[in-house]
């Protein structure tokens, strides 16, 4: 796994942490006349990484969105983007609103599987979208709402032991492995008012 900040203009004094496997490597970029120039190689992996990452993490919420409808909810958004940010599912049930942040990790995780990712500064964030959300969508705006976060672990198959079998197929159990593509994912935590 790694995690890297791509230069493209100088910017000067930027500390970018790569985390590769078990091992934390600290780049400190000084100076502002150069670019530090990146390896092809390593620029295909960042970007490989990346894709990989958000595919995983939409895994994650279709799985969560699966296991909501399950429960009878009704999943009105998917990603929903404004200028404050992103929330991962929008939805409703009689009269109540969901925001639900997904938080999609592999085992020995530095972040809690995700719950300390959703700092103060993510909720605030996830707070201004809810609102943008409302504004733009009055009908939703006078009913009660709540912030959720479902923390799902994932965990990469051997190719050979894959089973191609689409989410749709399989009822979502918290606690229990569900095989999709390459991957075994598990809802592992659904915390309902996770946060005002």
């Amino acid at each position: 796994m790694v995690i890297v900040a791509i230069i493209a203009q100088p910017i000067p004094k930027i500390k970018a942490i790569a985390a590769i496997r078990e091992r934390i490597v600290l780049l400190i970029i000084l100076g502002n006349e150069k670019p530090i120039p990146f390896d092809l190689s390593i620029q295909k992996s960042i970007i490989e990484f990346t894709v990989m990452s958000r595919h995983i993490g939409t895994l994650g919420e279709q799985l969560v969105a699966q296991w909501l409808q399950q429960t009878g909810w009704r999943i009105s958004y998917h990603q929903y983007h404004c200028r404050w940010g992103e929330i991962d599912l929008i939805g409703h049930r009689e009269t109540t609103i969901i925001f639900v942040e997904v938080k999609t990790r592999s085992r020995g995780n530095w972040d809690a599987n995700g719950a300390l990712a959703i700092t103060a500064t993510k909720q605030a964030k996830l707070i201004r979208t809810a609102e943008h959300f409302l504004s733009t969508h009055p009908h939703f705006s006078n009913h009660p709402c709540r912030f959720d976060v479902a923390l799902v672990r994932c965990k990469h198959q051997n190719p050979a032991a894959q089973n191609p079998t689409k989410e749709s197929s399989q009822i979502v159990t918290p606690g229990k492995p569900i095989d999709i593509e390459a991957y075994q994912l598990t809802l592992e935590d659904y915390i309902e008012s996770a946060f005002p």
